[in-house]
């Protein structure tokens, strides 16, 4: 569920009622659209090391270790980034769910 806070600014919900921020939003979409730190931020106006700590706490929230786990985790959680669709990002979600 996505709850939008102003014109163009979307939270996503998790499954436990909780909305991610909508920093965290964005960088998880940059994310999952396989962006670098330094192409998140560029967009952003944040540093990479900024954007590196928005993924760790993203991590953090989907008890992740490793980037990968969280895309596998957010796709598999039936989770979705507003403005974003599946084929957008590459990803063929008609062959068993894998990414």
């Amino acid at each position: 569920m996505v709850r939008v806070t102003s014109l163009g600014d979307c939270q996503l919900r998790l499954k436990n009622g909780d909305y991610l921020s909508q920093r965290q939003t964005q960088v998880l979409q940059g994310v999952l659209k396989g962006e670098t730190a330094r192409e998140i931020g560029a967009q952003l106006y944040i540093s990479p090391k900024t954007v590196a700590n928005y993924t760790d706490q993203l991590k953090d929230v989907f008890d992740c270790s490793k980037k990968r786990e969280l895309i596998d985790s957010v796709l598999s959680q039936g989770l979705y980034v507003p403005l974003m669709s599946a084929k957008s990002m590459g990803i063929d979600l008609s062959n068993s769910g894998k990414v």
